[in-house]
């Protein structure tokens, strides 16, 4: 898959693709049937699968990344769209000029003029262009009047609600992993660069791999079970936490992984942590010996829970 960065990347060989746009966060099930149509119709015609997104998503740039929290990073949703074996990944930097860019220019210029689309597929919930005033309705006037073809998948349903990203954050923060594990096709997972700790859990026992935490935070927070990849050609199983750790005197936060039975140094390693089931809010003990009980109770709780 080919990176193009802004529309000034965008050359020939790039032009006259199967486009779709959107924000991709999480790319959960109703983006994955996006991306299948659209390697479909990139198959059939013989043309390019080409995805736009922006960066920083919309939400982020208009609340100033606050109170918004993303459940995948930019290098997670390319990952996957390597996987859907997507062509090219053009980013849009999301900028003040962008966000007062009108649907029409929008369609105008970076569609027809740059890319010279021919296909273009979205979900049926798509807006976009200043105000979001751009809609289905409105693609297709201009389908029909700059001659490229329009398909509006169905949104992907689950228990009678519409698969979204929305729906994957509240589901996260009401502790339904199952839920969100059946809303994004696999376990809700975080990829992250393991980076130096402090040594405090080796300390104590318990080493911890020490997981870089993107910009715009995670969307968990407490003790979960967890299983790592990319670290072994097998998964290892582990307890993650994900708080400021007020028992060592932690202030800021923190997402550290203890691997069972691992001993490797896997500093500047990559890894991804798949999480399964939220074992407990993080809470401040009386004493370090407090905390260490706690902790043999989550890796026996963990141990119980995968051996299921």
């Amino acid at each position: 898959m080919q990176l193009i960065r802004g529309i000034q990347g965008i050359t020939a060989a790039d032009q006259h693709a199967v486009v779709t746009i959107g924000n991709f966060d999480g790319v959960h099930r109703g983006h994955q049937a996006l991306l299948k149509q659209v390697k479909y119709l990139s198959f059939r015609h013989k043309k390019k699968a080409l995805v736009i997104v922006f960066e920083p998503q919309p939400q982020e740039f208009f609340l100033r990344r606050k109170y918004f929290t993303r459940l995948s990073t930019l290098r997670d949703k390319a990952i996957d769209f390597m996987d859907y074996e997507v062509d090219r990944l053009l980013i849009l930097p999301f900028n003040a000029q962008l966000a007062t860019l009108t649907a029409e220019d929008f369609v105008q210029n970076i569609l027809v003029k740059y890319l010279k689309l021919d296909h273009l597929v979205v979900g049926d919930d798509f807006h976009f262009g200043a105000d979001r005033k751009g809609n289905i309705d409105y693609l297709e006037q201009m389908a029909k009047q700059y001659h490229f073809s329009l398909e509006v998948p169905e949104s992907i349903v689950w228990r009678k609600q519409r698969v979204s990203s929305t729906l994957i954050r509240e589901s996260l923060q009401a502790n339904q992993l199952h839920a969100v594990e059946e809303l994004l096709g696999h376990p809700y997972r975080v990829c992250g660069r393991v980076v130096k700790g402090d040594g405090r859990g080796r300390k104590i026992g318990y080493p911890t791999a020490n997981v870089h935490i993107p910009p715009g935070g995670l969307s968990v927070r407490g003790v979960y079970a967890v299983k790592v990849e990319g670290i072994t050609p097998k998964a290892i199983f582990g307890v993650a936490n994900i708080g400021t750790r007020p028992t060592m005197g932690g202030h800021q936060t923190q997402f550290e992984v203890h691997l069972f039975d691992f001993k490797q140094d896997i500093y500047d390693c990559r890894m991804r942590v798949n999480f399964f089931k939220k074992l407990r809010d993080e809470v401040e003990f009386s004493s370090v010996k407090a905390l260490k009980k706690q902790i043999e109770q989550d890796i026996q709780m963990t141990k119980d829970f995968f051996l299921e």
